[in-house]
């Protein structure tokens, strides 16, 4: 038994590999939309996040994004700069949670967008 031993181990040790990993594919799978990693470029229009509205009572009255904003340049921690479109520079960097992509009506992307929904 003592030689069978070590053979359980690496097939318990197998098995949890493999349990693993087929839990990664099905995370990735159920949560692949909200799982976009953007990497914005300098002078892509954004929206911020208005965190500070989400801890009022009426914050359903109040607008959930403010801009648009340019990126300025993104820090070495992940952040990004931002600057509003008169160039003014913001002083504090904008955590990338807290960013998306500002499309405007009239792109073509976004009737790209409202067709593959449909």
């Amino acid at each position: 038994q003592l030689e069978r031993r070590q053979e359980d181990i690496d097939q318990a040790a197998q098995t949890l590999r493999n349990a693993c990993f087929e839990s990664n594919e099905q995370f990735e799978k159920k949560f692949q939309n909200q799982l976009i990693q953007t990497e914005y470029q300098t002078g892509d229009l954004i929206l911020v996040q208005n965190s500070q509205v989400e801890k009022e009572l009426n914050h359903k009255t109040k607008p959930r994004y403010l801009g648009p904003f340019k990126i300025n340049r993104q820090t070495q921690a992940g952040a990004y700069i931002i600057e509003e479109l008169d160039r003014t520079v913001s002083q504090q960097g904008i955590a990338a949670f807290r960013i998306i992509p500002y499309i405007s009506r009239s792109s073509p992307e976004l009737a790209q967008l409202v067709h593959i929904q449909e």
